[in-house]
């Protein structure tokens, strides 16, 4: 699998991070059978797979990253599948990313300066 780790970037809690790109490659000579492919807490994935892999292909997961907790948060990607001609077993990517609070950004106060009043005030000419 390319990449074997994807560090994500700072994502504000709740929302969902554009999709990352990790291909799966068979390189042998007979069709990979898939078993699962899933992703841990704060991750998602969709993908192109289907359950077979065909010799000498490949496909496409499209992994996202949505925190529901600030800091730092550490995932896998996991694929289960018969490479090796074992049934069952894993290969890995190692998924990383921050959770952040949202920032409000407030506008710079607008200063005005002081106007006359609009009654006279006594002692005061008037304009």
């Amino acid at each position: 699998m390319a990449p074997a780790s994807h560090t994500f970037s700072t994502q504000i809690v709740g929302t969902r991070s554009s999709a990352q790109t990790v291909t799966l490659s068979n390189t042998g000579n007979s069709t990979l059978t898939l078993t699962g492919i899933a992703t841990s807490a704060n991750f998602g994935q969709t993908n192109n797979c289907g359950g077979s892999v065909p010799a000498k292909g490949s496909c496409t997961i499209n992994v996202t990253f949505s925190p529901t907790l600030t800091g730092s948060l550490v995932g896998t990607l996991t694929i289960t599948d018969d490479s090796s001609g074992a049934a069952g077993r894993t290969q890995t990517v190692t998924l990383s990313g921050t959770g952040t609070n949202s920032v409000v950004r407030l506008p710079a106060p607008i200063v005005l300066p002081p106007s006359p009043p609009s009654h006279p005030v006594p002692g005061q000419p008037k304009p």
